[in-house]
């Protein structure tokens, strides 16, 4: 083998160096779309059996079909809810006087005589310190967030389009920089990711739908209007963070507590939030997600919880990647120790082509 001259290293250093400077770079400017981009990843593994349903119509035709069947349902609903949330918020602006003397009321008939004045006092002022706030914050960030909302939107739909319609480009790219004769191992690796994934996004789509159903019941039971759109807000809550799901609970708490009082509002709120939001998350969510990808429940709850927390909408489906592509690395590791560890048994096993990969 050549020796490489320190005129050599030196370069292959500096090359190095401008590589991850550059790589930095590229993570800093796209750090407004990650949201987009790992959505856009995450729909294209929803919305794969359906591309498959219409492959005789070529790639280009069902890949975009695929997407738009799983993301123009999402969009209507989420616009369905923003319009009825702004509904229900002009009308508890408008209502305030009735709304503070029905809990002026409860709270006059059930407080000692003196607390009572204290709230009659405070009550008043800290509605008035709320509403103009409310105001200021909803105008506020939508002002500001709107706009890469909608960049976020648009970069989901290209990035699920074009990896379902080219996604065996990336497979030959990855491919072409394996090192000669660890091609079957690579591909052994690309494949158990793949399978991976799809079992972790599939397995939260399943739980997603699952919370949707389960809402109905309760909704039903207390009575609460527009039960569909209601559950489908709770599936998308369930589905993709991008609003926890008391926030659809509380407001439906309030409307329980002025048309029935209070303890049907604290019945239905601890109902839903012991049985649609606990156990769904700590119990059904981790187990149905370990089935469908063979992962341990207890990594998948600290991968979705901690993403969560950390990285918003793209750590709380980035995080679930990532332990996918670790585990996916551990089982090709020790599957190749058994086989052997040149990976050429690898290349004699029956694979799924790639376009089943992406």
């Amino acid at each position: 083998m050549e020796k490489c001259s320190d005129q050599d290293r030196i370069f292959y250093i500096i090359l190095g160096v401008i590589i991850i400077a550059a790589f930095l770079i590229l993570l800093k400017v796209i750090s407004p779309i990650v949201d987009g981009i790992i959505l856009g990843i995450v729909s294209a593994y929803v919305s794969r059996p359906i591309k498959a349903r219409f492959a005789f119509l070529g790639k280009a035709i069902s890949s975009g079909i695929a997407t738009l069947c799983v993301i123009v349902p999402i969009l209507i609903i989420v616009i369905m809810g923003l319009i009825e949330a702004v509904k229900q918020l002009i009308w508890v602006i408008s209502h305030q006087a009735e709304i503070l003397g029905g809990i002026s009321a409860f709270i006059g008939a059930d407080l000692p005589f003196n607390l009572t004045d204290v709230v009659y006092r405070w009550l008043p002022d800290l509605i008035g310190y709320i509403t103009p706030l409310l105001h200021s914050i909803i105008s506020l960030e939508t002002t500001m967030n709107l706009g890469i909302l909608l960049l976020n939107i648009f970069v989901l739909i290209v990035v699920s389009y074009y990896l379902l319609a080219d996604g065996e480009r990336i497979i030959d790219a990855i491919l072409k920089v394996t090192p000669p004769g660890n091609e079957g191992l690579m591909r052994r690796y690309i494949e158990e990711v793949d399978r991976t994934i799809s079992g972790i996004y599939i397995g939260n789509f399943t739980v997603a739908l699952l919370i949707g159903i389960l809402t109905v019941p309760f909704l039903y039971a207390f009575r609460v209007p527009m039960i569909a759109l209601i559950a489908a807000l709770i599936f998308l809550a369930a589905l993709i963070p991008l609003f926890a799901k008391w926030m659809v609970w509380l407001p439906i708490s309030v409307y329980l507590f002025y048309r029935d009082g209070i303890y049907p509002a604290v019945a239905f709120f601890a109902l839903v939030l012991i049985f649609i939001d606990v156990m769904p998350e700590f119990f059904l969510r981790p187990r149905l997600i370990g089935i469908t990808s063979r992962i341990h429940p207890l990594p998948l709850v600290l991968a979705f919880i901690g993403g969560g927390i950390t990285g918003g909408v793209a750590g709380f489906f980035g995080a679930p990647l990532l332990l996918g592509a670790l585990v996916a690395a551990y089982n090709v590791y020790t599957l190749g120790r058994g086989e052997g560890s040149n990976g050429q048994e690898l290349d004699s096993e029956p694979r799924r082509s790639r376009e089943e990969i992406i």
